[in-house]
C-alpha cells in the first residue's frame, strides 16, 4: 500500500461525518492504519485526536507530540502542531519563543496557519520582539493563501488588500 492517503482520507470522513455517520472511534482506527504505513497526515491527525482526548482515546500530550514529531520529519508544515503545543504549554513548558521557532519552520514550508500565527506573535510581541512590518509580511503571506483571519487583520490594520495579495 506504500504511503497511500486512503487511510487518512477515510479517517477524515469518519471524524467529520462527511458522507458517512460521524464516528470518532472509527476515524481513529483508520488514522492508525495510516500511521502504520508512515503517512504524515495520518500521524498529525491521530496526534490531534490524542491532544483533544477524542475517539475513545485518553488525552495524551506526550503521544500527541510524538506523532506530530513523526509527521514533521516528513513534512515541515506539521511543525505548526509542535509550535501550538509549546505556545499553549500542552505537555511541555509554555513558551511563545519556542512556539515561534516551530512556526518559522512551518511557515517556511508554506503553512498559512503558521504564517498567521507568526503575524500575531510579531504584532503583539509574544515570544519575539514587536515588529509590525514583519507581522504584516506574515499576514500578507497567509492572506494570499486564503487565511481569512489574516485578511481580517490586514483590514483592521488598514493595510490595502490589493497590495497585500499582490
Amino acid at each position: 500500500m506504500g504511503h497511500s492517503m486512503a487511510p487518512h482520507a477515510v479517517g477524515v470522513m469518519y471524524y467529520g461525518g462527511h458522507g458517512v455517520q460521524k464516528d470518532d472511534a472509527e476515524a481513529v482506527r483508520w488514522y492508525r492504519m495510516g500511521v502504520e504505513i508512515g503517512h504524515a497526515w495520518a500521524q498529525a491527525a491521530l496526534g490531534s485526536v490524542y491532544r483533544l482526548g477524542r475517539g475513545g482515546l485518553q488525552q495524551d500530550y506526550s503521544e500527541a507530540m510524538r506523532l506530530y514529531t513523526l509527521a514533521a520529519k516528513q513534512d515541515a508544515m506539521w511543525f505548526i502542531s509542535i509550535g501550538y503545543m509549546h505556545g499553549e504549554g500542552l505537555g511541555v513548558p509554555q513558551s511563545y519563543e519556542t512556539a515561534c521557532r516551530y512556526y518559522e519552520m512551518a511557515a517556511a514550508a508554506g503553512s498559512m496557519e503558521a504564517q498567521y500565527n507568526l503575524g500575531v506573535n510579531y504584532e503583539y510581541g509574544a515570544g519575539v520582539p514587536v515588529n509590525l512590518p514583519l507581522a504584516i509580511e506574515y499576514y500578507r503571506k497567509a492572506a494570499a493563501q486564503g487565511q481569512e483571519q489574516a485578511r481580517a487583520t490586514l483590514l483592521r490594520l488598514r493595510v490595502p488588500l490589493r497590495e497585500s495579495l499582490a
